[in-house]
């Protein structure tokens, strides 16, 4: 029974249409209608009993002409595109293309896949006999079928080229449907800030040549090196005597300040703020270990005092990917819902219905919200019940966006859930709590595994 499970849930597919239109003209997809659809794979288990797909449509797919398609200009062709957001790979395509023109010979119809890989529909055959609508199709078009089993993600094109001279035509209605499974978001990587500062208000020996201050940043848990910022506020009366450099773990130096400005007061390192190269050196390597912030003299006559420093280092790890139990029930939306600037209370929503009862085991909540500040933001999910789970809570600074992956085994808000009825409705609510940036809610969706009753 296992199997048979798993092979209807595998079989259960996301139908996504889309609206086409002519380059140069500008596309947007506007907000989709989400509708539940109930399917019935080839097993002829229905599907309701496995698992709530939650299906994608938009209102239009089908492409409108005409447009005129220029006379054996195979650089200039008829090119139509459409832009697909969800994550997904392809099960199969079919395209109605009702072109006019006198001469089928003339033309050549391509698809092409985000990833740059041709589906030739139709290659100058036919002679000099007029074109009729056609119905491509992955089941017997070997041409798309190529296609199949690809990422469905990206920017689709269809072409349409005149490759002889005498003969004009138009490209009238063309329908296109992509069907697809779609796929968990791949988790972005865990980012952790580690820092130390002081304001010990310690003194610089004079011409100390090897026996500079030090200053230690130690980081245990590792990772790769995404970000370094250094704060240095020293006084000194010849800043052309101090030497100020950055060690990290695996001994690699950046001299942040090399005896420059001469006979200059003082001395003020705020980096990257004016000078982001001397911390490339570190970008992708280890961050476990020391990081060793040097303050030196090298010349005598002259003393000074380290009033505040700090070292911060932005150090990234790849996010846990879940193991998934099969069979999953799965539910997802593409709002595209606008956040606004500093929204204090009156954040966006969206909701997922749940229709079938039981007791929640596990579950996993995919986020992308396109923002530029992600710390203005706060993330709430709430269950049925009212229970709220805290997925983002202004977290990350100026960092832009939130893409993430959150689950119930290492998310302690969401744990909370576990036992639970899912019965009812899910909301996720996007807040923007401080004035400079605004953004979207473009997807989230929700993975739930519970023991539905018998």
């Amino acid at each position: 029974m296992q199997t048979v499970l798993i092979v209807a849930l595998v079989m259960s597919v996301v139908l996504l249409s889309y609206h086409f239109e002519p380059v140069p003209a500008t596309h947007e997809i506007g907000v989709p209608t989400w509708e539940q659809t109930r399917h019935v794979p080839a097993s002829g288990i229905p599907l309701e009993e496995i698992c709530d797909c939650i299906t994608r449509t938009v209102s239009e797919n089908v492409y409108f002409g005409p447009v005129g398609i220029p006379d054996n200009a195979s650089g200039q062709p008829v090119r139509i595109f459409a832009d697909k957001f969800l994550r997904g790979v392809v099960t199969s395509i079919t395209a109605s293309i009702d072109i006019s023109h006198p001469s089928q010979g003339d033309l050549k119809i391509v698809m092409t896949a985000p990833d740059g890989t041709e589906a030739i529909l139709h290659n100058r055959q036919g002679g000099q006999t007029t074109y009729v609508p056609k119905e491509y199709d992955s089941a017997t078009s070997h041409a798309l079928a190529s296609l199949t089993g690809l990422e469905s993600d990206g920017r689709w094109w269809l072409t349409v080229s005149d490759y002889s001279e005498g003969r004009t035509g138009s490209a009238d209605k063309i329908t296109i449907t992509i069907t697809s499974i779609p796929l968990k978001p791949e988790p972005g990587p865990v980012r952790t800030l580690s820092s130390s500062e002081g304001s010990p208000d310690s003194p610089i020996p004079d011409d100390t040549d090897g026996q500079d201050m030090s200053y230690v940043l130690d980081i245990s848990d590792g990772g790769t090196v995404s970000d370094v910022y250094v704060l240095a506020n020293i006084t000194h009366a010849y800043r052309g005597d101090l030497k100020v450099i950055l060690t990290a773990p695996d001994g690699t130096e950046s001299v942040l300040h090399g005896r420059s400005g001469g006979g200059m007061d003082d001395l003020w390192l705020k980096i990257p703020s004016y000078d982001v190269d001397v911390l490339l050196p570190f970008e992708g390597m280890n961050a476990t270990g020391s990081w060793v912030l040097s303050v030196g003299d090298y010349s005598p006559d002259h003393t000074g005092m380290v009033h505040d420093w700090q070292i911060t280092v932005g150090h990234e790890k790849p996010a846990p990917k879940p193991s998934y139990p099969v069979p999953g029930r799965d539910y997802y939306r593409e709002p595209g819902l606008a956040i606004p600037d500093d929204t204090d209370t009156q954040a966006v929503s969206s909701t997922i219905s749940v229709p079938h009862g039981g007791a929640l085991s596990a579950m996993y909540v995919s986020v992308d919200i396109s923002h530029a500040y992600r710390g203005d933001l706060k993330v709430i999910l709430t269950a049925p019940d009212g229970t709220e789970s805290v997925l983002h809570g202004r977290s990350g600074g100026g960092q832009n966006n939130v893409a993430s992956l959150y689950g119930s085994e290492n998310n302690s808000d969401l744990a909370q859930l576990i036992g639970m009825d899912v019965a009812g409705e899910w909301t996720i609510s996007v807040g923007d709590y401080r004035a400079g940036d605004t953004g979207v809610l473009n997807q989230w969706g929700m993975t739930l595994e519970y023991d539905a009753p018998v």
